[in-house]
């Protein structure tokens, strides 16, 4: 029994001047077919760097790609192709590597005080833990957020949040984040869905790029933050959207405690946690599949959805298994793989 995913999460715009928060990093990068734009966590200006390329620029596409962790774009000019990857170093400082140049094109940065020109590519290391919730679109973002599909968006939301630095959570007040952490203290479901809406049409410039204020104006009555760094809605954001499929506390495990009614099915892969790596799918919003990979020995108890009393655990494909209550107590070895299935009421 496996549970995998192959989507890849690479969202994209054709929009010159699109924003994207720079993997491994707290910046945003600004990008223009012939310009990048460097800017702070709270939206200053950090440096503009112009680049000797030559209109009419065709095919513009600008892509976060979030298996590798960087920002690739791609333009046609007169001569040929070009094509640049953006990405984070260890010191967080934002890199530019050329990929494709046309025959007899040069490439430099005006001026670059902030952002370096290096000819390889550094790919750093990140968890892999990934949610895919049954959609296979193209993620071009200027029409995801027009769908105002959240099947699309949390996925894209749930894995930036887990290549951002990591921050000490603190509690805001009066905005749209705390709103929506109340509703899920709350545990009330049906409005967990329009509560991460709006913090996400509020919330965000371009392509997932946090900001403090609804420069859009869109009419809400909240900021979307308001006390905290507007990069706790990657960070955060991401781990109230991993509480809503599984929430690991101690010696519990909470499968789907939160799941809102608009989610039918999904999966959420190599959760990572104290007990040891989880694999989850459901569908017709209840548990179809669980996967546990135990890291320590001990015991723990995993919690049903309210309509699921009992389900099959099993050690491997040829065991029959046996059937375990929700909330029974489990014993687990270091090192051993336990499979649940046939969940039913």
């Amino acid at each position: 029994m496996k549970i995998a995913i192959r989507s890849r999460l690479m969202p994209f715009s054709h929009l010159p001047g699109t924003q994207f928060q720079l993997p491994f990093s707290n910046q945003i990068i600004q990008i223009f077919p012939t310009l990048i734009r460097l800017i702070s966590p709270v939206g200053e200006v950090l440096e503009e760097v112009a680049l000797n390329l030559r209109g009419p620029i065709a095919q513009f596409t600008a892509t976060q790609n979030l298996e590798k962790g960087h920002v690739q774009v791609s333009l046609a000019i007169s001569s040929g192709l070009v094509r640049y990857v953006i990405f984070a170093d260890t010191q967080q400082n934002a890199c530019i590597s050329i990929v494709k140049l046309p025959l007899g094109q040069t490439f430099f940065l005006s001026k670059p005080v902030l952002i370096k020109e290096v000819s390889t590519i550094e790919v750093l290391t990140s968890s892999k833990e990934r949610l895919h919730l049954g959609m296979h679109k193209a993620l071009d973002w200027e029409l995801v957020k027009r769908r105002r599909d959240l099947k699309e968006i949390l996925p894209v939301w749930h894995r930036l949040g887990q290549l951002i630095p990591q921050q000490e959570s603190v509690q805001d007040h009066h905005s749209l984040f705390q709103k929506l952490e109340d509703t899920m203290t709350q545990k009330q479901k049906e409005k967990i869905y329009d509560d991460f809406l709006n913090v996400f049409l509020a919330g965000f410039n371009g392509v997932m790029a946090p900001r403090k204020w609804d420069t859009d104006y869109q009419g809400f009555v909240l900021p979307p933050v308001n006390q905290i760094a507007p990069t706790h809605l990657l960070t955060r954001g991401g781990e109230l959207i991993r509480s809503l499929f599984l929430d690991v506390r101690k010696q519990q495990v909470h499968l789907l405690p939160l799941l809102p009614p608009e989610i039918i099915s999904g999966k959420l892969t190599d959760l990572h946690s104290h007990l040891g790596n989880f694999h989850l799918e459901w569908s017709k919003r209840a548990p179809k599949k669980l996967i546990f990979l135990a890291s320590v020995k001990g015991s723990f108890s995993i919690a049903f959805p309210k309509n699921i009393n009992k389900a099959r655990l099993r050690l491997n494909d040829n065991d029959k298994g046996v059937m375990v209550k929700s909330n029974s107590l489990l014993s687990c070895e270091e090192g051993a793989c336990y499979y649940l299935d046939q969940f039913a009421h």
